[in-house]
């Protein structure tokens, strides 16, 4: 493809010179064009690894945090539960138990649905004791109080990622 141009303008040494450093140029351009494009390549995988390398930082600190306020809340629920003897004899478990119409108020509460309607056949015991009652409390304040520790856990590690990324830029 030289030869035909230099043989177009008729040998010129100046044309053929311009060509060459026309294509030099041009080589040398996209050369310096690919080699800016890897340098930002790895500019970016760097600062990839680095956000991934804070965000797994944030998360096992968050995590390892958790898991131990979870452990607490899990070891005060057993000790409220094995102190329930306690605070109620036998005498109180056996002679009292829980009026049916709270039992059915107390499952819709759980549940979304409607309460059933108490009868006069329910006015009788339901025959859960008030230990068994305060058994399912003490559960079903420790669940509430884990799931409310997760959620204040997940609040913290999105608005720890917030604040790194905002140190970043």
């Amino acid at each position: 493809m030289i030869s035909a141009l230099w043989r177009w303008f008729s040998g010129s040494r100046l044309v053929g010179a311009m060509l060459v450093g026309i294509a030099i140029g041009g080589y040398t351009a996209w050369h310096i064009q690919a080699l800016r494009y890897e340098v930002r390549l790895a500019r970016l995988q760097a600062n990839m690894l680095h956000a991934h390398q804070i965000q797994d930082d944030i998360a096992t600190h968050t995590e390892t945090t958790t898991h131990a306020n979870l452990s607490a809340i899990e070891d005060q629920a057993r000790r409220l539960t094995s102190q329930i003897p306690r605070y109620m004899d036998s005498d109180d478990t056996l002679a009292q138990s829980v009026p049916p119409s709270f039992v059915y108020l107390y499952n819709a509460a759980f549940t979304g649905a409607t309460p059933s309607t108490s009868t006069r056949a329910d006015d009788r015991s339901s025959r859960i004791s008030f230990t068994e009652l305060a058994d399912a409390h003490i559960t079903n304040a420790s669940i509430c109080q884990q799931w409310r520790e997760q959620a204040l856990a997940w609040r913290t590690f999105y608005q720890q990622l917030r604040d790194a990324q905002e140190v970043r830029r």
